[in-house]
Order: structure tokens, then sequence, then C-alpha cells
């Protein structure tokens, strides 16, 4: 459940699909730091029963970092497509990529691998999930995987951010139920700031 003093409407129930990763726990944290009272549910992406479940009841999905690449994540892709259109989704790092490669974009060794440091990311729009973070601002770098700029998209979808590589750092899909993944970690304790975008990001879920 979710009930705040904000704008957010009440009664949503939020998925953290586990790819085992520590940062999961840090994930679930970053959610009820910014919003208290929030409710989370983490799911292993391999416990068929617990992933067929929120196929059939589908709630906002948040994506959480891995250790290894989409195509070792097949239930989480499928999850994806059962849920599209009926909930919002949030990737973080492989939860990002997965996003990408669901839509066909190629992922592969980054340019510029890091772990555990502040990297510039440059925004490519004005509105969006990071409508309210600087058009040039710092977020926390753990990836070796990156997804290069793609010079089109599906309809809908946004190239957000990139990185000084023109590696993409951020993907929206803006439609009713919308679909965001970000490479960054605005959950880790590196990042400043990030709580506008989640706050948005659950505006959104909530809708």
């Amino acid at each position: 459940m979710l009930c705040t003093t904000q704008p957010t409407p009440a009664a949503v129930r939020i998925a953290i699909i586990d790819h085992y990763d520590s940062f999961t726990h840090n994930i679930d944290a970053w959610l009820h730091s910014v919003v208290p009272r929030v409710r989370t549910e983490i799911v292993a992406y391999d416990d068929a029963a617990a992933v067929a479940a929120l196929q059939h009841a589908p709630c906002p999905l948040v994506l959480s970092a891995g250790p290894h690449s989409p195509t070792e994540a097949q239930p989480t892709l499928d999850l994806l497509t059962a849920c599209q259109g009926k909930v919002a989704v949030l990737g973080i790092c492989l939860g990002f990529q997965i996003i990408c490669a669901w839509l066909g974009l190629a992922v592969c060794r980054s340019r510029c691998p890091q772990h555990g440091r502040r990297r510039t990311i440059f925004r490519c729009r004005r509105g969006g999930l990071l409508a309210d973070l600087p058009m040039t601002f710092t977020a926390a770098a753990y990836n070796s995987l990156a997804v290069p700029r793609p010079s089109t998209l599906p309809s809908h979808w946004y190239a957000s951010a990139v990185s000084a590589e023109d590696e993409l750092q951020a993907i929206e899909f803006r439609g009713a139920k919308p679909i965001c993944g970000l490479q960054f970690h605005p959950e880790s304790f590196l990042d400043r700031g990030s709580a506008p975008l989640l706050r948005r990001w659950l505006r959104l879920a909530a809708e």
C-alpha cells in the first residue's frame, strides 16, 4: 500500500523483481526512505509461481540490478511482455538493460565500465521522469554492460539521458502505464537528489 502526504494516490502495491543482487535491498530501502509507508514485495525473478502470479494480477514493478546479462533473465523479459500496458515499470541497471533488450536494442560491453563512481549524465529532453533534475547531473554508476545510444526508437519511446560516451542512461515509454529504465543507481549512497525522480514515478505508477 502507498499512503503519503504527497499527491500520490493510495492503495498501490509495488513488486521488486530481484535478480539476486544486494542492491535489491538498497532499492527497497530507497523506496521506503522517500515514501515511508510504502509496502513492497520482493520477488525472485526465477520464482516461477510468484512471477506467474504477477502476470495474472500485475502491479507496478521495479526491476532490480543484477550480476548477469539480460539474456540470463528470461522470466523478467516474459513478465514485461505480460504486463506491458497494464502497470508502470521502473528498471535500474540490469533492469534498464532488460527493458532495452526487450525492445531489441543492443546490450554490450561499456566503453567506460565503472563501479562505485559518480558519472556525469546529460538529459536529452526536458519532460518525463527526469523533469525535476538538472539538464546535467551526476549519478552513481555500477555497470560493465551498456546500451549504445540508438539512432531510432519505437513510437512513444524516448532516450531521456546519455553519458559522455553516448551510452544510453535513461529510456522511457510515455503511455498510460509508463515504462522507465535507468542505467545509473538512484538508490546508491553516492547519489544526490533522486527523491523527486522516485516521487514522479510513484505518481505515474499510481495513476
